[in-house]
């Protein structure tokens, strides 16, 4: 009989058939699973899993099928030769004449499944290139323009909708350079730790209304990329209370491999409505302006100390056992006997306790309110009585995440008509802590001099004093400021955390201004050339107390117009006088003209019948340069601004419904800084007020060209200043130089302090600049 030839050994051998079919199937199961892992967001482990097993599984099927084929093989052949029915000899020849077709349908099943591997293959490969394709040209593009608004708006809260769409790109881009840039801009490296470990970690956007939480792993999660932007995350594990905290990583800065830790504890554990924070080596991330000391471990108060707390302290006569009062009791170089200090902390009847209570008794229906009108004193006391310490100004700033400010603000009580009870309002702060930005400003043990630091801001003051440290005297008993407290762990630097600070400004009684002859050349610097305004209107409209135009010119430093707000008031008549606006810092730091509309710096002024001119400034509103870095760009962006008055002075006189003899100027706080490069270089201008105002000592505003004292003596007109004599921004130091080197004649200038922070109280505001107005312009006409 003819002997097989070697093609025919194996296409009848059946371990290569199983072969086939075994390396098919798995070819097909791999294919699958990519396209999972590429587009439902399967996990590429899954991948490497399946790998492994079939690898392991293949020399075991091999062995299987050559050991089954081996048997059936002997076996066959020992029944064919004991029964005699087909000699040995031919038995295979016999068998290939009776069945013709072996060969075909042997390779029928794996030849089935090559053919479905390679369909399914190029199949999933022409899909997944389209898929390339459509993200390479539209998704991506896309995103990186979102991407670009996020820049531009780090906190509009939609760093995580980016990072989960880029997440979705991933496996898909993942080797495309463009799209590797946009996940290493979007992202940090990352580990988070917790003991024990395994706990299950979970993230979102801080601002998200929805109760998503997007499972991030299981502690410890090595190296992960995290999105920068504000999040909150929570950590959790089976028996253990649940860990909260707020991240912030910001776009465009370079940061190391960082590592956050968490110290699990189950709930009979933990004090009584307190988080416990974990250490950390202060920074200029974490800890800004302040030396960079180690802060260990803590527990920090969730919430603000109540009426009610606070009353267990007076009830067990905390205000006759002078064991819970150490601190010495100081004023200016005298010092208080214990007996005399405690008659000043009385009630508004005259009993013990805070200063809006009467008869030692907390106002009905307020228990849950925080407790204010207390001194620092009386504060550090309960504190003691309580067995836990007011917090240094490291341990409230570590908490507080003042560079997510701008974020955080929106969530807390601010410019409102009182304080609320906990958990009003959702403004989490880092490791689940409540209400530290806004509802009442909160004591904090440093002193700076005789006085002490007050931080958060509260509810009747803007939002932007959250990030701002006070100064305010000990013996102080606001409705403004409360407190919280801390229990420390094991802390070794608490004699560097509870030092004194005596931040450098500058000597404001040595100051001096510029030459004239200097100052001229600062003024050729500034000099202005006239444009072709081009005026345009782009829409009127009209309310019962109002009329708002929105009117586009030409400016002389870049093509782009600029747009200026017109609000006239109904049922006066023109000419009007006008009331040119410079607003506070929040809209230097808005990236839009939405909240350019009618509100309490400027109703009423349209209520007494006066115009009031709003430019969209540069580095305002969402116009020109916002994100300014550094001086230069300063300098140029007050170049700009200085045009942009100069532009709409020049728009005004075209007006014939604006007196042009009876233009004024109204700063307000931003405004009241920048007044003097305004004033001193713009003769239109006939009467200036300024709520909120200074010789500033921050840096930035100290370089050549842009020194305010210089420009102050220039001011001729008649001013109104109005202050704050607690006010952080601008110190009583500060407005008094302002109003020392102001050129104005003294007769014509008016300096009007008021018990107040970074505020100016309203019913003041309306009735000094309406009565500095009717003094100098005269009463508008009906």
């Amino acid at each position: 009989m003819k002997e097989k030839s070697l093609l025919d050994k194996i296409i009848s051998n059946p371990i290569i058939h199983n072969f086939f079919i075994y390396i098919s199937g798995g070819w097909i199961i791999l294919e699958i699973t990519e396209y999972f892992i590429d587009n439902f967001g399967l996990q590429e482990s899954i991948r490497n899993i399946l790998l492994i097993i079939l690898l392991c599984i293949f020399p075991i099927i091999i062995l299987v099928s050559w050991v089954f084929h081996t048997k059936q093989k002997n076996v066959d052949k020992e029944t064919q030769m004991e029964t005699g029915q087909i000699p040995p000899s031919v038995s295979e020849g016999i068998i290939k004449k009776e069945r013709p077709y072996f060969k075909k349908r042997q390779l029928f099943i794996p030849g089935i499944l090559i053919i479905l591997a390679i369909v399914v293959t190029s199949i999933f490969h022409i899909h997944h290139q389209s898929q390339k394709r459509f993200a390479l040209n539209y998704s991506l593009p896309s995103l990186i323009n979102d991407y670009v608004q996020q820049m531009n708006n780090p906190f509009s809260g939609k760093n995580w909708d980016i990072y989960q769409k880029v997440l979705g790109l991933k496996n898909l881009l993942k080797e495309d350079p463009d799209f590797v840039k946009l996940w290493l801009d979007i992202t940090v490296p990352l580990t988070i730790s917790s003991n024990p470990t395994g706990a299950k970690v979970f993230g979102k956007a801080y601002s998200t209304t929805d109760t998503i939480w997007h499972f991030i792993g299981k502690t410890p999660t090595n190296n992960i990329q995290f999105p920068r932007g504000l999040s909150k995350i929570k950590v959790e594990k089976a028996d253990f209370k649940t860990q909260f905290d707020v991240i912030l990583k910001q776009y465009g800065w370079q940061y190391e491999h960082d590592t956050l830790q968490y110290q699990l504890f189950h709930e009979n554990e933990i004090p009584d409505l307190m988080v416990h924070v974990s250490g950390h080596l202060g920074d200029k991330y974490i800890t800004p302006f302040l030396p960079d000391y180690y802060i260990g471990s803590f527990w920090m108060d969730i919430y603000e100390v109540t009426n009610k707390d606070y009353k267990m302290f007076l009830d067990a006569g905390g205000y006759e056992d002078s064991g819970y009062w150490d601190n010495p009791f100081i004023e200016g170089i005298d010092t208080i006997a214990f007996a005399d200090a405690m008659k000043r902390f009385i009630d508004k009847t005259g009993w013990i306790g805070p200063a809006n209570w009467e008869l030692s008794e907390f106002p009905e229906g307020a228990g849950n309110l925080p407790v204010t009108g207390i001194s620092w004193y009386e504060a550090a006391a309960y504190a003691k009585f309580a067995k836990k310490s007011l917090p240094t100004i490291f341990h409230w700033i570590y908490v507080s995440e003042m560079s997510a400010a701008p974020e955080i603000v929106k969530f807390g009580n601010f410019n409102k008509k009182g304080p609320v009870e906990k958990r009003t309002y959702n403004s989490m702060t880092r490791f689940g802590t409540y209400d530290l930005p806004g509802n009442v400003s909160e004591w904090v043990y440093n002193a700076t001099g005789n006085d002490r630091f007050v931080l958060g801001g509260n509810f009747k003051e803007p939002n932007y004093l959250y990030n701002i440290k006070l100064r305010v005297s000990p013996w102080k008993r606001d409705e403004l400021i409360g407190f919280r407290c801390i229990k420390y762990i094991n802390d070794t630097l608490i004699h560097k955390l509870t030092q004194s600070f005596d931040f450098q400004k500058r000597d404001y009684k040595n100051l001096q201004p510029v030459s004239d002859a200097t100052f001229n050349i600062y003024m050729d610097l500034l000099k202005y050339e006239r444009v072709d305004l081009n005026p345009k209107t782009i829409s009127r409209t009209e309310t019962n107390d109002w009329i708002r135009e929105i009117i586009s010119v030409n400016v002389p430093y870049e093509e782009a117009p600029m747009k200026i707000l017109v609000f006239l008031p109904v049922n006066f008549k023109p000419p009007y006088q006008a009331i040119l606006y410079f607003p506070g810092i929040d809209s230097h730091h808005s990236s839009s003209m939405i909240n350019m509309n009618v509100n309490n710096n400027i109703d009423f002024f349209l209520k007494s019948g006066r115009a009031v001119i709003w430019p969209v400034y540069y580095a305002s509103n969402g116009r020109g340069t916002t994100n300014i870095t550094n001086l230069n760009l300063w300098k140029q962006a007050y170049k700009n601004i200085i045009s942009d008055v100069h532009v709409t002075l020049d728009y005004l006189e075209t007006r014939s419904d604006i007196n042009p003899e009876k233009i004024a100027y109204f700063g307000f706080s931003w405004g009241g800084g920048i007044s003097p490069y305004i004033l001193a270089t713009e003769k239109r201008i006939k009467l200036g007020i300024l709520a909120l105002f200074g010789i500033q000592s921050i840096e930035k505003y100290r370089f050549k060209e842009f020194d305010q004292i210089d420009y102050v003596p220039h001011v001729k007109i008649p001013m109104l200043l109005l202050g704050g004599r607690y006010d952080p921004d601008y110190t009583m130091e500060q407005q008094q130089a302002f109003y020392d080197f102001l050129g104005t004649a003294k007769s014509d200038k008016e300096w009007m302090v008021y018990e107040s922070t970074h505020y100016i109280p309203r019913k003041d505001l309306i009735n000094e600049s309406l009565n500095w107005l009717d003094k100098y312009f005269g009463p508008a006409h009906k």
